[in-house]
């Protein structure tokens, strides 16, 4: 049971907006994910403050990517999959037939123009059945007595009846092969078997201890602090 108690550097890859595809151009759907226009700082180039380096294309559905992050090392990105719209559909989950989840991509060398190597799609993270990550996920490096490696946070919202929320937490130190550490926990509201859904989440190491901060769904307009010093439990 889990005890209740930055901002990564921007890679110059620009995955993120590889596989927005044909969304560059649509309108912002105010349910949805916000346009390529709004909420951005925009640089003079033609991508911005960013040189477009690689494009690995991962999907062709718009707006099927919702978060980016890049481990510590900068030789990895996960690209949260926001779920197809027939997420809530008879969809079996898994691993094999997946709603949602994060797809795993190779970088570590699409920056060296001397032994240039183009991205590579290594492996998919799946959410559980009828359950999507949206702007929450992150990776980071954790070291206590009781972890050490690379986690990936992933937040957790509901597309359909089997949905849950809470954070998940994997085990990334091995990007091709993740293992997951915990799923799906977070706050409840009294009565509740299954957390609230999570909007955003933001862990870090705190020397001795690990913490996860997340913003629910539900309830009250409030933050809460969970301890993820053992990231097991």
């Amino acid at each position: 049971m889990q005890r209740r108690t930055s901002i990564l550097t921007a890679f110059s890859c620009a995955l993120a907006l590889a596989v927005f595809g044909p969304a560059l151009g649509a309108a912002a759907d105010p349910d949805g994910q916000h346009g390529v226009d709004e909420g951005h700082l925009l640089g003079t180039g033609e991508y911005g403050k960013i040189q477009l380096v690689d494009v690995v294309d991962v999907t062709d559905t718009p707006d099927l990517i919702a978060d980016v992050t890049v481990s510590p090392d900068g030789n990895t990105a996960f690209l949260a999959n926001w779920g197809e719209p027939d997420c809530a559909g008879p969809e079996t989950g898994g691993r094999t037939s997946p709603d949602a989840g994060a797809y795993v991509i190779d970088i570590s060398n699409v920056d060296n123009p001397a032994n240039f190597v183009e991205g590579e799609l290594i492996g998919f993270i799946p959410s559980h059945q009828d359950t999507r990550p949206g702007e929450g996920m992150q990776v980071v490096e954790i070291t206590t007595a009781r972890f050490s490696g690379d986690v990936l946070v992933m937040n957790n919202e509901q597309c359909g009846p089997q949905g849950k929320g809470g954070v998940s937490l994997w085990d990334v130190s091995d990007p091709s092969k993740p293992r997951r550490l915990s799923a799906n926990f977070g706050d409840r509201d009294p009565g509740d078997r299954d957390a609230n859904e999570i909007h955003s989440a933001f862990a870090w190491d705190a020397g001795d201890k690990a913490y996860v901060v997340v913003t629910d769904n539900e309830e009250f307009p409030d933050v809460d602090i969970f301890d993820i010093t053992n990231p097991h439990r």
